[in-house]
């Protein structure tokens, strides 16, 4: 949800070993409460259904 590109669709995986997964999920280390409001906020805004 934090990627440039809106139009890449996410994919949901299945693995025995790891279970269910996206693949290509990106994460991001924060340091403050400011700073996972803001990661929140702009994957909010990119957020789509369907």
């Amino acid at each position: 949800l934090l990627s440039k590109d809106s139009k890449t669709r996410l994919e949901l995986k299945e693995r025995p070993d790891v279970g269910v997964y996206v693949k290509d999920l990106s994460s991001f280390v924060t340091k403050s409460v400011e700073e996972i409001q803001h990661v929140m906020s702009v994957g909010h805004a990119n957020r789509s259904v369907g």
